[in-house]
């Protein structure tokens, strides 16, 4: 699936427990910077290379700049 076909979109998929999840899809947003750094930290710890993913600042400049899409799934 392209992203303009399932953002904004509810979406149903499964999990490896083979439940059923109702997903919606958007773009990541300024706001958000801190939470992606904990999903960061949560599956790398400290160890992921690309350390400024680390730096909400960093983050929320190259969202705002267009040069970085980070997709948000919401539950």
């Amino acid at each position: 699936m392209e992203q303009k076909e399932i953002v904004g979109k509810r979406v149903q998929l499964r999990n490896k427990e083979d439940n059923i999840l109702h997903v919606t899809f958007r773009p990541c947003k300024p706001e958000d910077a801190e939470l992606l750094i904990q999903c960061i930290q949560g599956e790398y710890g400290d160890t992921y290379f690309k350390r400024s993913f680390y730096e909400p600042e960093y983050l929320i400049q190259r969202m705002e700049a267009g040069s970085i899409l980070f997709m948000v799934a919401e539950t």
